[in-house]
């Protein structure tokens, strides 16, 4: 729910396109250090696909909240554009 005030145009392709771009950011390394220098986290592709999903449920929440009088007033307090 964080990044759609963060986008001027956030539309429901971009945000779960931009978690799964920082999810990848995160675990890529953690993949590589675990295997190659013994490094102590696991990597799952399950984390990638929850992540991306739960962009989509928030993207779909911060959708729904301004069709409710106070929940409009909440989205406008927090968008930064």
């Amino acid at each position: 729910m964080i990044v759609p005030p963060l986008l001027a145009k956030a539309s429901w392709w971009r945000v779960p396109a931009v978690v799964a771009v920082f999810n990848l950011a995160i675990e890529l390394p953690q993949f590589f250090t675990g295997n190659l220098l013994g490094g102590g986290h696991l990597t799952d592709v399950n984390y990638l696909f929850v992540n991306v999903v739960g962009a989509a449920l928030g993207m779909g929440v911060f959708a729904a909240l301004p069709q409710v009088p106070a929940g409009a007033a909440l989205v406008d307090r927090f968008r930064w554009s």
